[in-house]
C-alpha cells in the first residue's frame, strides 16, 4: 500500500510534470504564431458598394475622368444628348476677367471648369458653394427630368425610396468633382446631407424622376450622411453615407 507520504510525493511529481507539459505546449504555440511569415494578418477591407474611386485614384484623376466622359458624350451623334461644353467667364477679386472652358453633365447642372476641376456657379463666374442655403445664387443646382442613360459612366447613381437608399454608401476623394444622380423610387423624395458643409447639395425628386447634382466633395475626410428628409423616410431607413477618404 502507498503511504501518505508517498502519495504526497507522487502528487507533487505529477503536478510538476503537468506544469512542464503545459509550459512546453504554450511555448510551441507562441513560436508558431509569432514566427516570421506565419503571423495571421487581417484581410484587406472589401470594396464599398457604390465606390466611385479606387484606392489609387486621386481626386484630380477622378475629376478629369468625369470631364472627359462628358466631352465624349457631347461629341456623340445622339440627337438627345444632354452633355455640353461651354465657355465661362471667371472674375477674380480684383475684377479681372478670364475665359475658361467648362462642361455641363446635364442641362441646368453646375459647370465643371476643365482646367481646375472646380464646380462653378450657374454663370461660371465663381466657384459654387456647397455650404450655403439651397436656392442661393451660389448654391448647387438641381437638374431634374434627366435620362440617367445619357449621363457619364462615372456618375454615382442613387435609388431613393421611403425605406432605403441604394447603394447605402459610396466613396470619393477630397475635392473631387462629383456627378450624383438621384432617382426617386415610388414616391416624392427630398435628398439632403446632414452635414452643414453640404447644406446646398439638395434635391426634391418626383416619383420615378431622376435629378442630378454636381458638386465638389468636401476637403475634409470623413463620413457624410445623406438621407430623404421627406416625411419620416429617414427614420424608415432612407439613409446612407458618402465616405471622403
Amino acid at each position: 500500500m502507498f503511504t501518505k507520504k508517498s502519495i504526497i510525493i507522487m502528487s507533487v511529481i505529477i503536478g510538476v510534470l503537468l506544469i512542464f507539459i503545459i509550459f512546453i505546449a504554450g511555448l510551441l504555440l507562441w513560436r508558431n504564431f509569432s514566427a516570421p511569415g506565419t503571423e495571421v494578418k487581417t484581410p484587406p477591407a472589401a470594396n464599398i458598394e457604390g465606390t466611385s474611386t479606387t484606392s489609387t485614384t486621386t481626386a484630380k484623376q477622378a475629376t478629369q475622368n468625369l470631364i472627359e466622359e462628358t466631352k465624349k458624350l457631347n461629341a456623340g451623334n445622339d440627337a438627345g444628348k444632354i452633355a455640353q461644353i461651354i465657355t465661362v467667364t471667371r472674375t477674380d477679386k480684383k475684377g479681372s476677367s478670364t475665359q475658361e472652358q467648362a462642361v455641363l453633365v446635364a442641362p441646368n447642372s453646375n459647370p465643371i471648369a476643365v482646367d481646375s476641376g472646380e464646380v462653378l456657379t450657374r454663370d461660371g463666374s465663381a466657384k459654387a458653394e456647397e455650404n450655403t442655403r439651397a436656392g442661393d445664387a451660389n448654391a448647387i443646382l438641381q437638374s431634374c427630368g434627366v435620362d440617367p442613360a445619357k449621363l457619364p459612366a462615372s456618375t454615382i447613381r442613387l435609388s431613393v425610396s421611403p425605406t432605403a437608399i441604394t447603394p447605402a454608401q459610396f466613396s470619393v476623394r477630397p475635392g473631387q468633382a462629383i456627378s450624383l444622380a438621384i432617382t426617386a423610387d415610388g414616391s416624392l423624395e427630398i435628398f439632403s446631407f446632414a452635414d452643414p458643409a453640404l447644406s446646398a447639395v439638395r434635391a426634391g425628386v418626383q416619383a420615378g424622376e431622376t435629378c442630378v447634382l454636381v458638386f465638389n466633395a468636401p476637403a475634409k475626410t470623413g463620413e457624410y450622411v445623406y438621407f430623404s428628409s421627406f416625411l419620416n423616410h429617414r427614420a424608415g431607413g432612407s439613409v446612407g453615407k458618402m465616405i471622403v477618404k
